[in-house]
């Protein structure tokens, strides 16, 4: 096969050739023909493919920083959460008799992660590409970089916003948060809790007030989350509806004010702000303001209609809700790039692969508000998880 046909060969993942019908377009190429080194405005295409492996490097290095809030990675197929300990309880002290002996006997729940590998191939050709300047051929690889940014960002988003109950490559079961599933939540401060008690809440109305709000910060911080040191409260809203959030008053009737953070720009009040007001930032996303004890993050990438209350630890904690699952090999980790069949040409046929999973570690330490006045809750179909 000549090097003009074989360029407009397309292949099968079992390997297979497909030949395309003359003078018909072969599908998911740029263009079509044969082989080139350098582009139209004299970049060599193997320092292009350079370029973009190190592109990918800053990708992993990076992170998105609302996933980065939420998760943290991890190798493990599985771990086993502590849910509380044994009660230990005084007792009477007698003239000769001994108190009884205890021991701590902690108890764990299993909560696994699910794993995948993902690609999508980058094929030119050399029609394409003696004619292409370097941006062209990198809006290629600007596409992957957000596809795969949206790829993980969605699968963290359905850990928290996807209820149903999932199992790993492994057989492991991958968890939601708590979702009236018959698990009981440990208990903490002398709160208990029953196996009906879920964190998939409605507001029971067309709208949401501050008192809405109120209900779902206490879903996260009665279970020991986001209060004393244990993390900082987080309330992710669409922007438009953080600003329904900033109208929340005590004056009209909320249990607390919005109070803008560092970042807003000068405004005249009459009332006197109290204690110290939240940060421009929290990591790399902005911060609106306050509501009691949590921090208001506007996110355009959030479901409008749908609040959610988490308690992060910092970016990539272990005490962040999501786990995130890599590859255990550190040559399969992030999201590496992969040259075609012939290396001399190596933007002529190149992949790109993630191979990830996400699932609940701390299942009560988010909770989901959908607005809406249905009293049963339902996943927005954007989050639903497909593995």
């Amino acid at each position: 096969m000549n090097l003009t046909m074989r360029s407009l060969v397309g292949y099968t993942r079992a390997g297979t050739p497909v030949f395309p019908i003359f003078g018909a377009m072969p599908r998911g190429y740029n263009s079509a023909g044969d082989v080139v080194k350098k582009l139209a405005d004299g970049t060599d295409t193997a320092n292009l493919f350079t370029e973009f492996d190190k592109a990918a490097a800053a990708q992993n290095a990076k992170r998105d920083g609302f996933a980065a809030a939420l998760s943290f990675r991890t190798v493990n197929a599985y771990d086993d959460v502590l849910q509380g300990t044994s009660d230990f309880v005084f007792e009477d002290t007698t003239e000769y008799g001994e108190p009884v002996g205890y021991r701590a006997l902690p108890t764990a729940l299993p909560v696994a992660y699910t794993f995948k590998f993902r690609d999508i191939a980058v094929r030119t050709t050399w029609r394409f590409l003696i004619d292409a300047t370097a941006e062209q051929v990198r809006s290629n690889t600007n596409g992957v970089l957000e596809a795969d940014n949206r790829q993980v960002f969605e699968g963290i988003m359905g850990s928290f916003f996807d209820p149903a109950q999932r199992v790993s490559p492994e057989g492991n079961p991958v968890y939601g948060l708590y979702n009236a599933d018959g698990t009981v939540p440990p208990a903490v401060d002398g709160t208990t809790f029953l196996g009906t008690h879920t964190h998939y809440l409605t507001s029971g109305a067309a709208n949401f007030d501050g008192a809405d709000l109120n209900t779902l910060m206490g879903h996260v911080t009665h279970h020991g989350y986001g209060t004393n040191g244990s993390g900082q409260l987080l309330v992710f809203a669409h922007p438009d509806d953080v600003e329904i959030i900033r109208g929340f008053k005590v004056a009209s009737g909320s249990p607390a004010d919005f109070i803008p953070s560092a970042a807003a720009p000068a405004y005249l009040t009459a009332d006197t702000i109290m204690g110290q007001v939240a940060p421009a930032t929290y990591g790399a996303l902005p911060v609106a303001g306050s509501f009691g004890s949590a921090w208001v993050l506007p996110e355009s990438l959030m479901p409008k209609g749908y609040l959610l209350a988490v308690a992060s630890g910092g970016p990539n904690s272990p005490d962040n809700p999501v786990g995130f699952r890599e590859h255990v090999r550190a040559d399969l980790k992030g999201l590496r790039q992969v040259g075609g069949p012939d290396n001399r040409y190596p933007l002529q046929d190149s992949f790109w692969a993630r191979g990830f999973g996400t699932g609940i570690r701390h299942r009560g330490a988010a909770a989901v508000m959908q607005v809406t006045a249905n009293a049963s809750y339902a996943a927005p179909s954007k989050y639903v998880r497909t593995f």
